[in-house]
């Protein structure tokens, strides 16, 4: 098994809705998830999420606020993430599909409305977010 690795997601915030991309890597693919990518060595977490979002989308995040971490396990491939969730309003524009050999589409969506099936990191996270009473 590889890992644990750690992941960074950006729940990226406009009009009361939160970004979500429809996967096409190995790694979850056919789900919904967040921005997001691997933390690169010497990068703080927060500055990982706005390289990630503005790699795959080219909307500018920020500032990020650090919410919650989600620990998952993946079975194919075998790999052991840590993934820290951050919560940041973007700039205008629409988002741009940047990384299509990652990402099918970008989707604005309610937090509660987030389209099946999510990727595991992402449902760990909302689960969390909504034991706390938390808001995004």
């Amino acid at each position: 098994m590889e890992g644990p690795l750690v992941g960074v997601g950006v729940f990226v915030k406009r009009n009361g809705k939160i970004l979500v991309g429809l996967r096409k890597s190995a790694l979850g693919r056919g789900t919904w998830a967040l921005p997001g990518g691997r933390l690169e060595p010497g990068e703080t977490p927060a500055q990982c999420g706005v390289r990630e979002v503005l790699e795959e989308t080219g909307l500018q995040v920020g500032p990020l606020r650090p919410l919650v971490f989600a620990h998952t396990v993946f079975r194919r491939p075998d790999i052991h993430y840590i993934t820290l969730l951050f919560s940041g309003d973007s700039g205008e524009g629409p988002p741009q599909l940047l990384e299509p050999e990652k990402c099918e589409e970008w989707r604005w969506v309610n937090a509660d409305e987030v389209p099946e099936p999510v990727f595991a990191p992402l449902s760990e996270a909302l689960e969390e977010i909504r034991r706390r009473g938390m808001r995004l």
